[in-house]
């Protein structure tokens, strides 16, 4: 397949607007490039207009090895901060913009390409090749969840999951300092020392082996609704979410549990609202936040100590607050096993970058977090073309590291399936 080619599947993909929804779109794009390269697919619904989809390769006499991706994206925000249509692939010298370039249609895209060339150069894979393309990744993992359940995930030896991993070298220092992942520090040392003698605006690319847990919680606030004119007639809802706000934040600010790989919790409220009008006393109000999870303060502990917080404020009266939550563990591997020797070894010679695939533990979190429930003896990996332009307007990928991975892909297949 030319690069042309390559680009043009990646610029398709940007075309459907999967934002929380639709994933279809992309999944029946998906069989029929599979079905025209003589490759059979399978879909797993979810819902109306929701499909997950598994393809798998290879004469099924050794380990499974499975790559794993996401079909949805987050919305485009305002598309004033835009430079181009967010779904129509915008490409220049060397560069691809569009959502869901980084996150993750570019790893998608390199992933089914990948399979493709395998299996049109006939290669031989002593184990399975699994694809898996989830939905709605990106709030609440339910694709990822279902393939769990269906047992799709239950004999793989090593998963790689195409989330974007790469930062430009000019960016590193503020990658590492915003507290993203953790690393080495004699990686770290080596990886700056060599930056230093790069004057090209190049990119460095990691494998991630471990990443954060996650909690999203929405706490609502009931009051009772008045007039402006006279509140005392009412109960005001944004009362209440004020009290929590402030008592949650002194409970995230005294956390000192660490994990030695992981790191600290991490907690960010995200969205805040109370009120329909201006004029109206409102009765209900809700707060929104999103967790980064550490086995050391554990997921379970957290929900219950918020939960105490709550009950402990709803002994007033005029307080009536409720907790919502969505969970999902943190994501732990190990950073010499097979699988990310095997990245470490082949992006040698397949990644034009400063130094090799430098194993890092982060804050994200990826669809790996289900599809590893109950099979302690996986390997994971997440590895793929995008950067840290994810989530942001004018997202984009490099064609030069979109090439490079679908070749890193290819070249892991035929090393830990050989």
């Amino acid at each position: 397949m030319d690069q042309q080619e390559k680009i043009g599947i990646l610029s398709d993909l940007i075309g459907f607007r999967t934002v929380g929804g639709d994933e279809t779109q992309v999944a029946n794009y998906l069989i029929k490039l599979f079905s025209d390269h003589g490759i059979k697919s399978q879909k797993v619904k979810y819902a109306e207009n929701r499909d997950n989809l598994v393809v798998q390769i290879g004469n099924g006499q050794g380990p499974v090895l499975a790559f794993s991706g996401h079909q949805d994206v987050v919305a485009e925000g305002d598309l004033a901060s835009w430079d181009s249509d967010p779904f129509k692939a915008k490409i220049t010298d060397d560069r691809i913009y569009g959502r869901g370039t980084s996150d993750m249609k570019a790893g998608l895209a390199a992933m089914v390409i990948a399979i493709i060339e395998l299996h049109e150069n006939n290669q031989a894979l002593n184990g399975t090749l699994r694809f898996m393309a989830t939905i709605e990744e990106e709030v609440g993992e339910l694709g990822s969840h279902q393939l769990l359940t269906e047992g799709y995930a239950n004999d793989i030896d090593a998963l790689i999951t195409g989330e974007p991993t790469v930062v430009p070298t000019r960016e590193l220092s503020d990658y590492f300092a915003s507290g993203a992942a953790r690393i080495d520090p004699d990686d770290l040392a080596q990886l700056t020392e060599k930056v230093k003698t790069d004057q090209t605006d190049s990119e460095q690319n990691f494998v991630f082996y471990a990443h954060k847990g996650w909690i999203m919680t929405t706490v609502t606030s009931y009051g009772k609704a008045a007039h402006s004119s006279m509140p005392g007639l009412g109960i005001n809802a944004i009362d209440g979410i004020v009290k929590y706000y402030e008592e949650e934040k002194k409970f995230y600010a005294g956390l000192t549990a660490t994990s030695p790989i992981l790191g600290k919790t991490i907690y960010a409220p995200t969205v805040i609202k109370g009120g329909q009008q201006v004029n109206s006393i409102p009765d209900v109000a809700t707060l929104q936040a999103k967790i980064r999870t550490i086995p050391e303060a554990s997921n379970d502990w957290i929900i219950e100590q918020l939960q105490q917080i709550i009950n402990r404020l709803n002994e007033d009266p005029k307080t009536n607050l409720k907790l919502e939550y969505d969970s999902k563990l943190p994501v732990l591997s190990d950073a010499n096993s097979k699988l990310v020797q095997v990245i470490r070894k082949v992006t040698k010679d397949t990644i034009a970058e400063p130094l090799p695939a430098i194993p890092l533990a982060v804050s994200l979190g990826t669809d790996a977090s289900e599809l590893s429930q109950g099979n302690d003896h996986m390997q994971i990996a997440i590895i793929g073309p995008g950067n840290n332009t994810a989530h942001q307007a004018n997202e984009y990928v490099t064609k030069k590291m979109y090439f490079e991975i679908i070749d890193t892909y290819e070249a892991v297949a035929r090393e830990y399936l050989k």
